[in-house]
């Protein structure tokens, strides 16, 4: 019998693939191509390591109400389900629909202040889009990649508030080069609701920005009590985000997906210009 196989190493060398991937990708001159192979290599890692039925992309998240986010690095979304819109064929502008997206994630290579701020901006804008539910949906919810009232409800009672009935969003970077004070001070200046800060921020050195209740991890601040920056944990910190990650799209929950809303147009007339009896 051969040698048992670690899961928990496999998925830390493909942290470590990261590392070398992100610090390749530096000898590309123009920044727009550095950005593209940064987030390529993450597409990939990701495509390997999480469950069958999630779909990996970037481009933009809209909703049924024709509010569209800023464009982001990568997007996780049901990839049976997602109302996809690829504009001439370019992957980068493909829009999906927010009711099938289950995580947004904005990738950097030094991580400042200014990118800090810039990716907040970018959180609370995909913030402000709704998710569509009918009156009779009374709050209930559906789990993600669950056929189970995909088109209608088949529990109406409604949902308490928990970690995971919002679009999961994370920062990843190759390295954090800014204080656990600066991050909180840009936070605090920026952000208005709990749903609006980042689910996790972490570098590829071992930092990992996370939220906690009573001592306890949580997946989101929006049950939290505490924010706290872990360090010097490299052999830790990518393997406990793909946890979570994999723990959000088995957990998570989105609303019933209504097709009708985005194809029925509202006021279906027509003018009949010519008739006959069908035989």
């Amino acid at each position: 019998m051969g040698k048992n196989f670690d899961i928990k190493e496999y998925v830390y060398s493909l942290g470590t693939e990261l590392v070398f991937e992100f610090s390749k990708a530096k000898l590309t001159t123009q920044s727009v191509a550095k950005g593209s192979n940064k987030e390529m290599s993450v597409i990939r890692k990701l495509t390997d390591i999480l469950p069958a039925g999630v779909g990996i992309g970037s481009g933009f998240v809209y909703d049924s109400y024709g509010n569209v986010s800023n464009q982001c690095d990568i997007i996780i979304y049901e990839k049976d389900f997602c109302i996809k819109a690829c504009i001439n064929g370019d992957e980068k502008n493909t829009y999906y629909n927010c009711e099938s997206v289950i995580a947004v994630g904005e990738i950097k290579s030094i991580l400042y202040g200014d990118e800090l701020r810039d990716s907040i901006k970018k959180f609370i804008n995909l913030n402000k889009l709704t998710r569509f539910k009918n009156e009779s949906d009374n709050g209930a919810n559906r789990q993600y990649l669950s056929k189970m009232g995909l088109c209608q409800n088949l529990d109406n009672s409604p949902l308490e508030r928990t970690d995971y009935d919002r679009i999961y969003k994370f920062i990843l970077c190759e390295k954090i080069d800014t204080t656990f004070d600066n991050i909180l001070k840009i936070i605090k200046e920026n952000v208005s609701y709990k749903d609006e800060i980042f689910n996790t921020l972490l570098d590829l050195d071992g930092k990992q920005i996370l939220f906690a209740k009573e001592g306890k991890l949580t997946l989101s601040p929006q049950l939290a009590t505490t924010i706290f920056m872990d360090v010097n944990n490299s052999k830790n910190s990518f393997n406990r985000f793909i946890y979570h990650l994999t723990h959000f799209i088995k957990q998570g929950t989105t609303v019933p997906l209504n097709y009708e809303i985005y194809f029925k147009m509202k006021d279906d007339k027509f003018t009949i210009t010519n008739s006959a009896t069908l035989f």
